[in-house]
């Protein structure tokens, strides 16, 4: 059985210096949550072996099933804690999705090594200069998924509005809230209905135009090979959960 101990001890130190103490396996109190720890890739391993459908099921914050929408979505559903059926019907659907992708997927290493190039550019552009390398690298990241699954860059290297906002949506869907620590506050959750809402408008108004701009053409891109935007279009996903695809 994992060792149990309070998050309150834990302070600075890393799981590595804690499993000397309590063990290469530990839980942990965080709240109302109660979370075990894996100090090791051989532990984590050993563990898969035999609960890796347990362990399947990607935990998302409360604020993710708080955005209108999502709760009819399979996405969403299928990285819930509850890895049942739906999950396997999930699983299904996006086999069957991603085999329609291989052109997508031949073309993304182009796509990403463009964007490298730009960023290579913009850097060379600013020798002698102060640069924050932490937010260059942010938006290279960013631009690399946005060509392939939009073939397009989304954000530019100086200060925008659609850099604002992939800034708040990160900090929104990162920042826990109080159900996340204590989950029987779940049916009174009015506030983080409230941020959903908002989360959901900051979502849409980042990915809304593109969607309706490819809408009307058809689906089609400006570029010969499909990418996934327009994969998820012919396979009539509302935009709602496009958008959150993206950004999940």
């Amino acid at each position: 059985m994992p060792s149990p101990i309070d998050h309150f001890q834990i302070q600075k130190q890393t799981p590595s210096c804690l499993a000397k103490i309590y063990g290469p396996l530990f839980s942990m109190r965080l709240a109302g949550r109660l979370i075990v720890v894996a100090s090791s890739p051989a532990t984590a391993k050993a563990i898969l072996k035999t609960h890796d459908r347990v362990s399947s099921g990607r935990f998302l914050p409360s604020i993710c099933y708080a955005i209108p929408a999502t709760l009819q979505s399979y996405t969403i559903r299928s990285t819930s804690k509850e890895c049942n059926g739906i999950f396997e019907y999930a699983n299904y659907i996006v086999v069957d999705l991603f085999s329609s992708l291989r052109e997508v997927e031949s073309k993304g290493k182009v796509k990403k090594e463009k964007v490298l190039m730009e960023t290579v550019e913009y850097l060379v552009g600013k020798e002698g200069e102060v640069v924050n390398l932490d937010d260059v690298f942010k938006t290279m990241l960013c631009n690399m998924f946005a060509n392939v699954v939009a073939s397009r860059n989304l954000l530019g290297y100086g200060r925008s509005l659609a850099k604002d906002l992939v800034n708040e949506i990160g900090k929104m869907m990162t920042t826990p809230g109080l159900v996340d620590l204590f989950p029987v506050l779940r049916r009174v959750d009015f506030w983080r209905k409230r941020e959903g809402k908002i989360l959901h408008r900051k979502v849409m108004c980042l990915w809304e135009d593109i969607l309706k701009e490819r809408r009307s053409r058809n689906g089609s891109s400006d570029h010969s090979a499909p990418d996934f935007s327009d994969v998820l279009l012919e396979n009539a996903f509302p935009d709602d959960h496009i958008c959150f695809v993206l950004m999940v």
